[in-house]
């Protein structure tokens, strides 16, 4: 191996503690972690591996202070890896590494530039979603792709679902990628900028179901929305507000509204209500208040939740 071997990391999270990890347990030389800041050092954690290890680490509010580049240089890296870390790396920081870093990005580049990619793909419409270790450019998540990995997204995937594989899948990349970065400089492939797309951390559609969207799309982006700890989209159904939990496709057994505006309700059965889109229909199978304790209301229930008296279409 020749001597890329000092490395600082930068990152956080499970999956960089785990990255992190398999670092330490290499051949190279980590001699500085730049953690997250705000991450605190549970015990598995970059911080406290870095401690374990004797590694000094550094977590700074602000990547951009003079002081984070200075001391990134009086480490003397030639290469940084990075993993999950929610910044930009600003030039001062990326130019104190001769040989660049290493960039693991948890979606497919150049399509899915940015955050949320889990939930885009699925709200996409995408057949396969991946990851990909690529060289940092000074624009987010630009530079050459070093290597990547893909996976099918399964008909009913969902946000968490989708995002706990590519998790996984970035992991595995990550091992068995480590050779080749520690072994010495290389190009990669530049990634075509015609097909480039960014996503901001703004929750897609602003967590707002329209129920003027085609029916696929709306049940796609209530899919894509699922994720523990995070806020359902929201919905207004016979005039009041809710948090829409899970959709589905209208079947023979549903009926489609005939008539009334997307958003009206056709119906109730043991599914849910039947909602009008914009060019046909969903089954809301369960919904709950905007309170935070509120308890789910699925199936029969639903109807009589949502004031739906089964007289006409409201």
């Amino acid at each position: 191996m020749s001597g890329l071997r000092r490395l600082v990391f930068i990152g956080g999270r499970e999956l960089g503690a785990r990255c992190l990890a398999a670092l330490l347990a290499s051949e190279a030389l980590v001699v500085g972690v730049l953690a997250r800041s705000d991450e605190t050092g549970g015990p598995q954690s970059v911080r406290s591996l870095a401690d374990a290890h004797g590694a000094p680490w550094l977590a700074p509010p602000r990547l951009g202070d003079p002081d984070v580049a200075e001391w990134v240089r009086s480490l003397k890296p030639d290469l940084g890896i990075c993993v999950m870390f929610p910044h930009r790396i600003p030039a001062a920081v990326l130019g104190a590494f001769p040989s660049g870093i290493a960039n693991l990005h948890g979606a497919p580049l150049p399509a899915y530039r940015g955050c949320l990619g889990h939930a885009w793909a699925i709200i996409n419409g995408d057949e396969s979603y991946g990851v990909t270790l690529h060289w940092m450019g000074i624009d987010l998540d630009t530079g050459p792709v070093i290597r990547e990995a893909t996976f099918p997204i399964a008909a009913d995937e969902t946000g968490a679902s989708l995002h706990a594989k590519a998790v996984e899948a970035a992991y595995v990349l990550f091992a068995d990628t480590l050779p080749v970065l520690l072994a010495g400089p290389g190009a990669g492939t530049p990634q075509d900028e015609s097909a480039a797309r960014y996503y901001s951390r703004r929750p897609p559609f602003d967590r707002l179901v329209d129920w003027r969207w085609p029916a696929e799309f709306v049940v796609r982006y209530v899919r894509a929305m699922v994720f523990p700890g995070v806020p359902m989209p929201q919905a207004t159904i016979c005039g009041r507000e809710v948090e829409v939990l899970s959709v589905g496709l209208v079947t023979a057994v549903d009926a489609v509204p005939s008539a009334g505006p997307p958003g009206a309700i056709a119906e109730a059965n043991e599914r849910g209500v039947t909602v009008r889109t914009g060019d046909g229909a969903v089954v809301v199978e369960a919904v709950q208040a905007l309170a935070p304790d509120a308890v789910p209301v699925t199936g029969r229930a639903v109807g009589p939740f949502l004031g739906w008296t089964g007289v006409g279409v409201r």
